[in-house]
């Protein structure tokens, strides 16, 4: 069968690996869900890696007050290394997405967090 599609305005991956022809499929061992609130990038020369955590608070034991004073932690969460091009669809999307949800919503902006919290 001949796809007719016009692939001349889609992303060069997109075109490359067309989604109906490879459907996700869920892993026969699930598929993991994990909350991140923090990502942190490192690179090399091929690759990109996306570490993920979570910004959480735990109580510092190093300071005596009766309820336990509070100190900020990231607790990574997962790591996921890409190559460089899927980095780059990656953020293709998201960068669509954003504009889709901003156009939906408003503007994301970043959260303020008072001193001392």
């Amino acid at each position: 069968m001949i796809d007719d599609t016009d692939n001349s305005k889609l992303d060069p991956q997109e075109a490359a690996i067309p989604r109906e022809r490879f459907p996700a499929m869920e892993s026969p061992d699930g598929v993991v869900s994990i909350y991140a609130n923090v990502s942190i990038l490192n690179w090399t020369m091929t690759d990109v890696r996306i570490r993920f955590g979570e910004l959480i608070q735990i109580v510092a034991e190093d300071i005596a007050e009766p309820w336990g004073a509070r100190r900020p932690i990231v607790e990574e969460r997962v790591g996921v290394t890409i190559p460089w091009t899927q980095a780059k669809y990656l953020r293709n999307q998201l960068d669509e997405l954003i504009n889709s949800y901003e156009l939906l919503n408003s503007e994301i902006v970043s959260i303020k967090i008072p001193p001392g919290s």
